[in-house]
């Protein structure tokens, strides 16, 4: 049984046409952390990735390969991005 292929980053910044081509030949499945994910400490990103990784699991495992996802860092009902993922599409010119 193969499962899936994740990445979790902090990486913001734009990615080549190579590096994304690469990113589906592997079959990785790519969840970018949300720029405010810099901002908690060690225990409260922990604590938030624990929150999140049930989602994470059932995107990533009906997700096509060089799929990127964005995980925003709030949960809060206010909070813009809160609660939603979005994918970035499997050849997302950017990543934040």
């Amino acid at each position: 049984e193969q499962g899936v292929r994740a990445q979790l980053t902090l990486d913001q910044h734009h990615r080549p046409k190579k590096e994304r081509d690469a990113i589906q030949h592997l079959g990785l499945i790519v969840f970018v952390l949300s720029k405010g994910w810099n901002t908690l400490d060690l225990y409260h990103s922990a604590a938030r990735l624990l929150e999140w990784w049930p989602e994470m699991m059932r995107k990533a495992e009906g997700a096509a390969p060089g799929t990127i996802f964005k995980v925003p860092h709030l949960r809060a009902p206010w909070a813009p991005d809160a609660g939603s993922f979005h994918a970035l599409g499997p050849h997302a010119a950017t990543w934040g």
